[in-house]
């Protein structure tokens, strides 16, 4: 199916507090159900390995963007960011403000596609739509 321009009705999606896994199933379910087609695969967990598996309460931003392929097609980084202090893991010294984790990705094999994905999960996720 080819991306399109039209602005699919997408739910909002509360991360604030709960497991990766668990708030990545529902994006791609609804990304699914909206008719996306993901190309090679939806949101794997990227916590799965993490001592830190859920989101932080305080998540400021979620940044939801796609990347070129290393060596073919796209991928889709969904990274959230949040108010950061000295025991976070991401948590980087010199800004003194807000720490950043990748949580999920996706790949697909068209840009217009991968731009598609991350507008979807964006638009679900941002807790500006909540």
């Amino acid at each position: 199916m080819p991306p399109t321009t039209e602005l699919r009705p997408l739910p909002a999606i509360d991360v604030s507090g709960r497991r990766v896994s668990e708030v990545l199933r529902e994006v791609n379910t609804a990304i699914e159900a909206a008719g996306i087609e993901f190309g090679e695969y939806g949101f794997s967990d990227m916590t799965a390995y993490s001592s830190v598996p859920d989101f932080p309460t305080n998540v400021r931003w979620v940044a939801c963007f796609p990347v070129v392929g290393g060596s073919e097609g796209y991928y889709v980084h969904i990274e959230i960011i949040w108010q950061a202090c000295d025991s976070d893991i991401e948590f980087n010294p010199r800004s003194r403000e807000y720490a950043r984790r990748l949580v999920g990705l996706a790949k697909t094999w068209t840009a217009e596609s991968a731009t598609e994905i991350a507008n979807a999960a964006w638009r679900m996720l941002d807790p500006r739509f909540i």
